[in-house]
């Protein structure tokens, strides 16, 4: 009798370990990535690239776009965020960002461009396991409930001289905890894919 219960209590703690290492996984962040590139652009990688995100809300703007350029900035690329000299308290023109973009050397612009948050809620029912002192239905782990947030952005890249588009991508980012979360899942995605498209070295 004690070996069984000994060994009911070791399954137990394993279908206990199973749902706590399910639930872990369902709130870890992990993104995926979609990308198409311009076939009629024969253009040299960009030398400098502006990262813009258009966002109203200026908190996580300053993240996306400072934690970005760090990033871009740790793998040897040239860039700034398009905060360092444009105002989102002031309207510029049209040839006030072109005079600007041209005074700080920006030949590449990177647009975040954020397209939905969609959130899902999913309740994984109860598990039965087998035991040989209880039988199959003697023994069973509750049910618990799961939540999925799926962040969806679109990511462009235009070339300043002609404001063509030479690449873009559409990405899926599940659960972040932050804006600098989800740059540090997708970014390494966007600058892999830009890498090896020869957009910048």
């Amino acid at each position: 009798m004690k070996k069984k219960n000994l060994s009911l209590m070791r399954i137990s703690g394993i279908i206990l370990l199973l749902i706590f290492t399910i639930a872990l996984l369902n709130s870890c962040t992990s993104s995926y990535l979609t990308t198409w590139k311009n076939p009629q652009y024969s253009g040299s990688a960009f030398n400098k690239i502006v990262v813009v995100g258009l966002m109203k809300e200026l908190r996580m703007r300053k993240s996306l776009e400072y934690d970005f350029v760090k990033m871009l900035k740790d793998r040897g690329v040239n860039a700034i965020a398009s905060l360092d000299f444009l105002s989102p308290d002031t309207k510029q023109t049209r040839d006030e960002i072109e005079g600007e973009l041209a005074k700080y050397g920006v030949d590449g612009i990177l647009m975040f461009e954020l397209l939905g948050v969609d959130k899902e809620k999913r309740y994984v029912p109860t598990t039965y396991y087998y035991d040989y002192y209880y039988g199959w239905w003697g023994v069973q782990s509750g049910g618990y409930y799961t939540s999925t947030t799926d962040v969806k952005y679109q990511i462009s890249l235009y070339a300043n001289s002609d404001d063509k588009l030479v690449w873009t991508g559409q990405s899926d980012t599940y659960n972040p905890a932050n804006m600098a979360d989800l740059v540090n899942s997708l970014g390494p995605k966007i600058i892999a894919s830009l890498k090896k498209e020869g957009l910048i070295k």
